[in-house]
């Protein structure tokens, strides 16, 4: 289930543009980072998340839309609804080599695009692929898909070069491991 791909003035990364990946243990981490950059003056609109969709549970769990708004029921339901609400663009993808991804952001646009257009990179996922074309090295991806297939949640921020030291000054302290590409 997703919804359609961001609209054109959402945040893609080009020319002048930077993009930061932060690899996050746990969803609080995210959260925390969310908070922080939700302070900050950059926008939400280049933020997006993605974890694994992943359950040890025995109790019902699932992704659902009310109206407009995407859903989550299950042990990190309140987070992904959270998520979800925060910002703009929401998908549930099963991703051969990955499982299952959630993700929210400017990420389920590229990652559209990557399929519609049939973007491959060697040795990564569909998902990998968008990620490299927006301006993440092959090499370093292939860590980004390893942290996913762990159950780690990636944050991604896309801005201009300008606001990429801000991002990276915002998100380090939440207890990510942090990587920028000009």
């Amino acid at each position: 289930m997703m919804t359609p791909p961001q609209p054109p003035d959402t945040p893609h990364h080009g020319a002048g543009r930077g993009i930061l990946v932060a690899v996050h243990r746990g969803h609080l981490e995210v959260e925390k980072a969310l908070h922080e950059l939700g302070r900050s003056h950059l926008s939400l609109r280049s933020v997006s998340v993605v974890g694994a969709d992943y359950h040890t549970q025995e109790n019902v769990y699932g992704y659902y839309a009310t109206g407009r708004r995407f859903e989550a029921w299950g042990s990190f339901g309140a987070f992904w609804s959270g998520v979800w609400a925060a910002l703009v663009g929401e998908g549930v993808f099963y991703i051969p080599g990955i499982g299952p991804l959630l993700m929210a952001g400017p990420v389920v646009g590229w990652l559209v695009e990557a399929l519609e257009r049939g973007v491959m990179v060697h040795d990564l996922s569909p998902l990998g692929a968008a990620l490299v074309t927006n301006g993440v090295p092959a090499d370093d991806m292939r860590h980004f898909e390893t942290a996913l297939r762990h159950n780690e949640f990636l944050l991604i921020v896309s801005v201009p070069l300008s606001a990429i030291a801000e991002a990276r000054a915002v998100v380090e302290p939440t207890g990510a491991r942090v990587s920028v590409y000009p």
